[in-house]
Formats: structure tokens, sequence, C-alpha cells
């Protein structure tokens, strides 16, 4: 009886495990900070801006030497960011006016590009869509198939379930014209409907190979890049009407762009892709590459022939008072296998510091009951173990 109350109640500590630090994070009060970095071509440093929700509060300030600046002094050292209000305000400065005066000239050279980890963690769907690069009155259509390439390359009608022999055949043979190897490996596009225009997808063979597609006209269309990559981690396409680059090809630990000038591969930086936000922010004078993760901020600054101008890191403070640690003597989350992107429990983390609770508590329990085997399984298991034989009244 007692094995089976034992088991029973370690089954309940691992659901309140689960659920109960979310449930307190998401009640409890956030102080901590946000951070972002900027470089800004009216110092030429780099500039850190501070949010704090509670209470509410703002800084800014030149990383170099610690200069506090005001909210108009930051917002004037970034002119090409908040080039509407300066205008309008006329506080857009001085050594850049041939932009004030024509601000198509920073529109036309402006633009972002992002990366979250988390879609670099994502697992590929098994079918994919592959969207006609000239529709009829050049506006993007929902596809009419969607491929499968975990045996082959087909093309399935999605209104009747059936594989269109005549457009994978095509497609497959244009593939093998340009020296793929079956099977691909993986396939990576942009299908949304809201963009501009398309360029359809890149390709991985099982060789590492890859290969950039397009549907046009119904007919296929595939360019052998001459990249190769046996560790893809993700393509993540992005159309812009500057068509500077395709997307950002994330291989092994690196990162780099696919350039519209014969597939260039433009290398940018080391990237932890499991843990950092990438922000490629582009303006008519420099291209700022932002790596941000829990534990700080690397911005690096381009030339526009992607050379390094300047770069800069910042480690960011851990102002955050856990209190949670205290209270609850582990936690347990739902990760993503780095490598299988498969889902997974696992133990978030050992809060030592619960310790102390867990003791009191377990005093408690065995000063009601006198009862060493309770007092034990809650010094082990801290509040989850009390809570739970307080709801059976086992105490």
């Amino acid at each position: 009886m007692r094995l089976s109350n034992l088991v029973l109640n370690s089954c309940f500590v691992l659901i309140l495990a689960f659920f109960i630090p979310s449930i307190l994070d998401f009640i409890l009060p956030k102080s901590y900070k946000s951070y972002h970095i900027d470089f800004s071509p009216v110092f030429d440093e780099f500039v850190l801006s501070s949010y704090q929700a509670r209470p509410k509060k703002r800084e800014y300030f030149i990383i170099k030497d610690q200069k506090n600046l005001s909210e108009d002094e930051y917002m004037a050292s970034l002119p090409f960011d908040f080039y509407s209000v300066l205008i309008k305000n006329d506080n857009f400065p001085s050594e850049f006016d041939y932009f004030a005066s024509d601000i198509a000239l920073i529109r036309q050279n402006s633009q972002y590009f992002g990366l979250q980890y988390k879609n670099n963690l994502k697992s590929q769907t098994p079918l994919f869509a592959l969207l006609e690069s000239n529709p009829k009155n050049l506006k993007l259509q929902i596809p009419s198939h969607l491929i499968d390439i975990s045996d082959d390359f087909v093309f399935i009608n999605t209104a009747t379930n059936e594989i269109d022999k005549d457009l994978s055949d095509k497609f497959k043979n244009a593939l093998l014209d340009s020296g793929a190897k079956f099977n691909l490996k993986g396939f990576y596009s942009n299908p949304n409907l809201l963009k501009s225009f398309d360029e359809g997808a890149f390709v991985v063979d099982k060789d590492g190979q890859i290969f950039h597609i397009l549907l046009k006209d119904n007919e296929p269309i595939v360019k052998n890049t001459q990249i190769i990559c046996n560790n893809v981690v993700n393509i993540a396409v992005s159309e812009h009407f500057r068509k500077e680059f395709y997307g950002a090809l994330v291989c092994g630990d690196e990162v780099s762009l696919i350039s519209y000038d014969n597939y260039r591969q433009i290398t940018l930086s080391k990237y932890l892709w499991d843990k950092e936000n990438l922000l490629l922010k582009i303006d008519p004078l420099f291209k700022h590459l932002s790596l941000k993760s829990q534990e700080g901020i690397n911005l690096i600054t381009h030339n526009p022939d992607f050379s390094v101008y300047k770069q800069t890191k910042f480690d960011i403070p851990n102002e955050k008072i856990d209190f949670l640690k205290f209270i609850l003597p582990f936690e347990i989350s739902l990760k993503i296998d780095k490598f299988s992107r498969a889902y997974e429990f696992g133990v978030a983390k050992f809060n030592h510091f619960s310790l102390i609770l867990s003791l009191i508590l377990a005093v408690f329990v065995f000063y009601r009951q006198k009862d060493k085997f309770n007092a034990v399984f809650v010094a082990i298991t801290g509040i989850y173990g009390f809570l739970i034989l307080l709801c059976r009244r086992e105490i």
C-alpha cells in the first residue's frame, strides 16, 4: 500500500513540477530590464538603450565612455532609425542633410532581416509549398500542389490528393540534370502570400549540395548554387526589393547570406543558432548584425561590402530576482532536442536554495504525523510533495 502511494505521489510531483513554475512565472510581476544596442554614425560609437517595465524607466548612453544621453539625443544619434521624427522636428543631423532632402534614399537602402533561434529548432513538416513565381495579374496565389520529398520529389494535388506525375517528373529530371542526388534532406522557402514577389525555394540533396528551385509558368527552373553544407540547420528565405541576398544560411555554427551575385556565400559570423536571435539591419551607410541571447548581445557593424567596421559585446546583467529558486526544489520543462528536433521532457534546474524550505516542511510533517516516510518524501520533493500530502489529507 505504501509503495503504491509513493508511486502515485511521485507522479503528482512530476506533474506539479511541470505546471507550477509556468503558472507562478506568469502571475508574479517581472521587473527585469531589456537591452538593445545600435551603432551610431553620428558618434561613430555604439549606443545602448535599456527599458524597465516596473517601475517604468528608459536609459540611453554611449557604451564606450558611459555617457548618458537624453531621449532626443539618442534618437538624433540614429538618424536612419528615427528619420521621420527627426525630419519633422527639424532635428536631423546636419552631416547627413542630403538624406533628409530625399527620404527615398533612406527607404531604398534600408532593410531588416530577422531570425529567431526558435525557428532553427523547428522540425520540418513532411509537406512543403512552392509558389508560382510568375502568377497571373502578379498576385501570389495559394499553391494548388504540395511537395513530398520523403522518398522522392512528388507534387500532390491538394484538391484531389493525387500525385501530379507530369510536374513531379519535370522537377525531378531538372534536379538530376543539375547534379542533385536523391533523397533530398531539406526544403526551405517562404510561402507567404503577403510578399510582393517570390524567389522559390532552396533544397539540400543527400550530399549537402544546395539547389535553388522555382516554379515559373508551371515549369521548373533549377540552379546549382555550388554551395555545399553537410550540416544545414536552416535556410531562412526572405524576399526584399533590394535584391541583395535571398536569405540566411545557417550551416553548423556559422551564419552566412546567399547573395544574388551568382549565389556567392557571404559569411557573417559564428552563430549559436539554438540560443541567439539574429537581426540584420541595413541602412544607407552600414550593415549591422545583432546576435542576442539571454546572456548578452554581440553587435557587428559591417561596411557596405560586409567587411567588419566595428564590433562590440555587451553582457546582460542578471538583475532579475528569482524568488522561485527559494520555493521550488526543481522544475521540469518541455525542451526541443538540438539535433533530432524532437520534444522531450527534462529537468530544467535544481534550486539548492529551496532546501531550507524543504527541510522546514519535512520537520513540520514529522511533527504532525511522526511519520518518517512522509517526512523524507517532503524533504526530497519540497513544496510539491507537501502540497500533494496536504491535498490528499495525509497531513
